[in-house]
């Protein structure tokens, strides 16, 4: 089967209002033209309680909504129960609540595959990673928006740390295929080692055009309102989170207003209320930008569309981004830009922006003071950002991309099924294995998913701790489907065990896990990041008196 005939779509996690910034436009635009894009494909759109009627908005002749996420107004006693268990966990040590709340999955996992079947979902696709209903038999697709939490751990709290992680980890062991959103993601992603490189596809996000369809006149003039004037601010359109760098742009402001800025020019920052803007509202007093920096909040499509189109200029100097829309969008409305030369920013801005360090004051503010007074430098990034914006095409051009990555990821799934059909006697089944790289090297988490196959199979997994290792002994668990620990095994440095894993005919996963882990730049400084475990030396599928080696490939 190459063509999906009914998509599940996870919108678990969609929540009322803006809660899950950028993701949640992304998403809807990508549904709404996936399904005008593809007519005869059946999308059923698995939703929660509090976000189940908003959702409206995207039924169709192919759309549906079926709610699985309910709760009640009133608490039962059960819910009470769990609630308390829920808080006690909290309250325990991080390392023993993962491991609680690993069991939890696992447990909830089990008990949910029967309602992707029930629907005749062909593919489970989610957009906001995780899958809430897994189910080894119906092929799976996960986007990923970033791995903001490996590079700025100190913007999270334990609890925030340890979610992040599970949903990246949950996400890579069901992925059929990983969707990132830019070269960057993907690049990050293959060096944890989590997934192969060849099932993670990179989709830019295609919404130039966004604001510009919703450029509706707001009914009350939001510049009016705001008490600014046109082209006579700086815009900064971004949540109040800590990678978004608020308080080194209040800093560099400062800095650009006592070097050349103009007086009258201010600063405005969009987004909704929150704590953090009572933190930076105390920080805008503290260095006297009062009447000068302006919190415009939450604000409707039309009257982004409207602040956006009558800035100076729009400053992005983000510390992190998985891909940047509003740097796209500003372009396309025909704003200059001056953006964060880190992560994905330049991928996604090109030549078309006026790039800068987020984290040096004095660049920042150089930038700042460059773009509200070069008018030369202004009309070449204004024509450049038309010519990148129209480079990210549109919202069809992303459905059919996503649509491709659909399609591949259900012929993988028929050859599968074509092995085991085909010839039953011979067929030991398929491996797909992932953690593994091309030059041997584990990561933390090494995953085996199997099809079906004969009788008798078993895993060979010779392994190889080298002597000169700065750790000098290793725990591999191999854990099966449901989370029971098979073989546990102590491997102290020159060692090369063999772990043989039996397992039966039906489909299934195991998960090899060793810790502790090691950096090669911190043990011998070439640079190499990734986090590293073992050697493997032979990975093999055996069934009665035959093998075949799965790992390292062999040579054409």
């Amino acid at each position: 089967m190459g063509k999906p005939r009914t998509i599940a779509v996870d919108l678990i996690p969609v929540l009322p209002g803006a809660e899950n910034g950028g993701a949640k436009i992304f998403t809807i635009a990508l549904i709404k033209a996936l399904a005008e894009t593809h007519p005869d494909t059946r999308f059923i759109l698995l939703t929660r309680g509090s976000s189940h009627d908003e959702l409206e908005i995207l039924d169709r002749r192919n759309v549906s909504r079926l709610l699985v996420w309910s709760i009640p107004k009133t608490p039962s006693i059960r819910q009470k129960l769990l609630a308390a268990g829920r808080a006690a966990i909290r309250s325990l040590p991080s390392p023993l609540t993962g491991w609680l709340r690993s069991a939890r999955d696992l447990l909830t996992a089990k008990a949910a595959p029967p309602l992707l079947r029930s629907i005749g979902a062909d593919l489970l696709f989610c957009p906001f990673t995780a899958p809430h209903y897994h189910d080894l038999e119906v092929p799976t697709v996960c986007v990923l928006y970033d791995l903001q939490y490996k590079t700025y751990p100190q913007f999270f709290c334990d609890e925030e740390l340890a979610q992040r992680e599970r949903t990246f980890t949950n996400a890579t062991r069901c992925a059929s295929a990983l969707a990132v959103t830019s070269d960057y993601v993907r690049r990050s992603v293959i060096k944890t080692g989590a997934i192969a490189a060849d099932r993670v596809f990179t989709v830019h996000i295609r919404l130039p055009e966004r604001l510009l369809d919703s450029k509706n006149s707001p009914a009350v003039d939001p510049l009016a309102r705001l008490g600014i004037s046109r082209f006579e601010y700086l815009l900064y359109p971004a949540n109040f989170w800590r990678h978004k760098n608020h308080e080194l742009l209040l800093t560099a402001f400062v800095m650009a207003r006592a070097g050349g800025l103009p007086q009258h020019i201010n600063l405005v920052f969009t987004g909704a209320p929150s704590e953090r803007v009572n933190e930076l509202g105390v920080a805008v007093e503290a260095l006297g930008l009062k009447e000068h920096v302006v919190f415009a909040g939450f604000l409707s499509d039309s009257e982004f569309a409207a602040v956006m189109s009558e800035c100076l200029a729009v400053v992005f100097p983000s510390l992190y981004e998985g891909f940047g829309m509003p740097v796209v969008e500003a372009m396309a409305a025909g704003r200059p830009v001056a953006c964060s030369d880190k992560t994905s920013l330049p991928e996604v801005a090109g030549d078309a922006a006026l790039l800068f360090d987020p984290r040096i004051p004095s660049q920042l503010a150089q930038a700042i003071i460059r773009i509200a007074t070069d008018d030369d430098l202004r009309r070449g990034l204004i024509e450049r950002g038309h010519e990148r914006a129209a480079s990210f095409g549109n919202p069809a051009q992303m459905a059919n991309e996503y649509w491709r990555v659909f399609e591949s990821v259900l012929a993988n799934a028929a050859h599968v099924e074509e092995i085991y059909d085909d010839d039953l006697s011979a067929a030991p089944g398929h491996v797909r294995w992932q953690g593994i790289y091309e030059d041997g090297w584990s990561g933390p988490t090494i995953s085996l998913r199997y099809s079906r196959g004969r009788p008798n199979r078993s895993i060979d997994l010779e392994l190889h701790a080298p002597a000169w290792l700065p750790i000098k002994r290793f725990t591999a668990i191999v854990r099966a489907e449901n989370g029971r620990a098979e073989i546990c095994r102590t491997i102290s440095a020159g060692d090369s065990p063999v772990l043989q894993v039996p397992f039966g005919t039906a489909s299934g996963k195991l998960e090899i896990r060793i810790t502790p882990s090691f950096q090669p730049c911190d043990v011998i400084g070439n640079g190499d990041p990734r986090e590293l475990m073992l050697l493997v030396r032979r990975l093999q599928l055996c069934s009665g008196d035959s093998s075949i080696t799965l790992f390292p490939p062999t040579p054409e």
